[in-house]
């Protein structure tokens, strides 16, 4: 009697938990994992990107006795935040002149979505984003160009969205020709999707 009291239980909760898991990407949020890496002969359902994704190096030494290091990535419509859960990439403490070196590699093969890679030492992060009806992402990088501040922290790259590949010119020549900065120009900017990082 007690076994089949336990396995109407079960038959009940089982739609539950079906019911539970929402693809996220289907609903134009964006999806985020973070994992330690794999170890060897270990499977994960995390995806890969696209072999020919070109991929970024950043190198980075701490400039302070004890530095907070911190990279994010902003979701911005009209100069209006989206705000995420996933806002958060990595963050960190360390001693003046230790090195932080990881990669970015954007997954731009389907135009219509950004599958964005962190790789750091010991673990690996990704993002999602969907662009909207219509659009497509383009990616500028600026890690070499010391130049373009964001808030307290440096760019390391900007995704738009675009209607066309056809478009010419590099992003930033947009702000820059007007010698703005680029948190004056997002307003006039549809969508854009903002990764740097900060330390104090």
């Amino acid at each position: 009697m007690k076994i089949n009291i336990f396995f109407i239980i079960i038959c009940l909760l089982l739609p539950l938990g079906v019911k539970g898991q929402v693809d996220l990407s289907k609903l134009g949020q964006s999806n985020g994992i973070t994992r330690k890496n794999s170890r060897v002969g270990e499977t994960s359902s995390v995806p890969k990107p696209d072999p020919n994704s070109e991929r970024f190096a950043v190198r980075l030494e701490m400039p302070y006795d004890t530095t907070q290091f911190s990279i994010h990535m902003e979701d911005y419509r009209k100069g209006n935040k989206i705000f995420s859960q996933d806002e958060l990439i990595n963050f960190g403490r360390f001693l003046k002149g230790s090195k932080v070196n990881f990669e970015i590699v954007p997954d731009l093969s389907k135009r219509k979505h950004l599958n964005l890679f962190f790789y750091f030492q010991g673990m690996d992060v990704y993002r999602l984003k969907l662009a909207d009806k219509g659009k497509i992402f383009k990616c500028e990088y600026y890690n070499e160009k010391k130049d373009f501040a964001f808030k307290e922290g440096k760019l390391l790259c900007i995704f738009y969205e675009t209607d066309s590949d056809k478009e010419s010119g590099n992003f930033s020549d947009k702000w820059t020709r007007q010698k703005r900065k680029l948190e004056d120009y997002l307003p006039d900017i549809d969508r854009c999707i903002i990764v740097y990082y900060k330390y104090k």
